[in-house]
């Protein structure tokens, strides 16, 4: 054992069954190999970060009146004025009617808000329902609660309600239905495979969660919509949110990290208000406030237009950025290479043939790896059950921080490993 290492009975429960999220050593390697191409992070479009109009709130500030309460500490729920203009924001976009701030949390980056509300209802043992494949970073969270997380098959318009409805049954069956404490859900262009969730889908799972479990009580549900903004084509579709009329059922979670700027940090959740209080306490327990001075900035993004009108920048650009990712796919890769084409956010999801193994132990990785390009192996991306098979061939790539040069020369890369590993 290493002198520095701590002897296992030392440390917790949860810390013994927490694993270094995987993302972790995917984004070092480039760092440490600047040849490296990484179309594996998921992170923002760096040439288009606000620089200027974060350092135009920022004068604009320390110019006025707000500067000294934005430098004190703030609260727990964070800062009134931006809770407010969230929610007119989630009223504007059909989330619902008549919002009220106080069952709006600001939160350090949406990622925060999936901790405190785990902290507050999973024990040991309980259910966790997620889309299979899901957000990856989150599967570690629950795992280090002890949470038994199951998953379940989406396709292209998302989630599928039979699949969900065949999962409930069986829970229902084996008498552990009442175990059963959230269904997260990405809604809009989902991490990792792209796909947004069906109006139509959304009302069908609502029912069936509806009929199998006491929502509110014993489930909630956790619609995580961190992309919705970054929504490039198609029409845009409701909230799952506005399906919970009495605020009583669903969590509905956003950021403005990949909407604005990532560095601010600031998250928020409409809560349902039987959940509320429990969340802030985990919240007063762990930070009584995020920082109050970025929460001032983006209140002030938001009044002023700027959001407004980074976010369409944000969608043309990114929408370019995809486009050519997609070109470069069709023009480097066989042609039995499925991929699901996204709408917006920052990622977009390939299927090999099968038999071929993208995980880091398979010969593509190496062979990705031994050529200077980086993706994320889609084995991260779906949850482990027991006894219960995984695709082994999917590939998430990201187009969201690389350059156009390198989405280029990354995506002939990446093709030229495939190809050679298909011989």
């Amino acid at each position: 054992m290493d002198m520095y290492d701590l002897p296992s009975e030392m440390l917790s429960a949860k810390a013994r069954r927490a694993t270094d999220p995987p993302i972790a050593w995917l984004l070092r390697m480039p760092i440490e190999d600047p040849e490296i191409i990484s179309l594996a992070a998921g992170f923002v479009d760096e040439e288009s970060l606000p620089a200027e109009e974060v350092a135009e709130c920022a004068r604009e500030l320390l110019g006025s009146d707000e500067i000294n309460a934005s430098l004190q500490y703030g609260t727990t729920p964070g800062f009134l004025a931006l809770r407010e203009e969230v929610c007119r924001m989630l009223e504007r976009q059909g989330a619902g009617k008549s919002i009220s701030p106080n069952d709006v949390v600001l939160t350090g980056g949406s990622q925060q808000l999936l901790h405190l509300i785990t902290d507050a209802l999973i024990n040991e043992g309980d259910i966790v329902l997620v889309e299979d494949p899901t957000y990856f970073v989150y599967m570690g969270t629950l795992q280090a609660a002890g949470a038994r997380v199951t998953g379940v098959a989406l396709d292209e318009k998302g989630i599928i309600p039979e699949s969900l409805e065949e999962k409930l049954r069986s829970l229902q069956r084996s008498g552990d239905i009442s175990r059963l404490k959230l269904v997260y859900l990405m809604t809009y262009f989902q991490n990792p495979t792209g796909t947004s969730l069906a109006w139509e889908r959304k009302q069908r799972l609502y029912e069936i969660l509806s009929r199998y479990c006491e929502l509110g009580k014993t489930t909630f549900v956790v619609e995580d919509a961190a992309y919705k903004e970054l929504r490039f084509e198609g029409e845009d579709i409701p909230y799952l949110k506005s399906l919970d009329s009495e605020n009583r059922s669903v969590v509905l979670m956003g950021s403005f990290s990949k909407s604005f700027s990532p560095g601010l940090r600031v998250g928020f959740g409409w809560v349902p208000r039987q959940l509320h209080d429990h969340v802030l306490r985990q919240k007063g327990n762990e930070d009584f406030g995020s920082s109050n001075f970025c929460q001032h900035l983006v209140h002030r993004a938001l009044v002023t237009g700027r959001y407004s009108r980074h976010v369409e920048m944000l969608r043309l650009r990114y929408r370019k950025k995809r486009d050519l990712m997609l070109r470069r796919l069709a023009e480097h890769f066989p042609s039995d290479v499925q991929v699901i084409k996204p709408q917006g956010g920052l990622y977009v999801w390939a299927s090999l043939p099968e038999g071929v193994n993208t995980g880091c132990d398979g010969e593509l990785f190496k062979e990705a790896l031994r050529i200077k390009v980086l993706y994320v192996p889609g084995e991260f991306c779906y949850c482990s059950e027991p006894g219960v098979a995984k695709p082994t061939n999917n590939l998430r790539i990201s187009f969201g921080m690389v350059t156009e040069e390198d989405i280029a020369a990354g995506m002939a890369r990446l093709g030229e490993a495939v190809r050679t590993v298909l011989k």
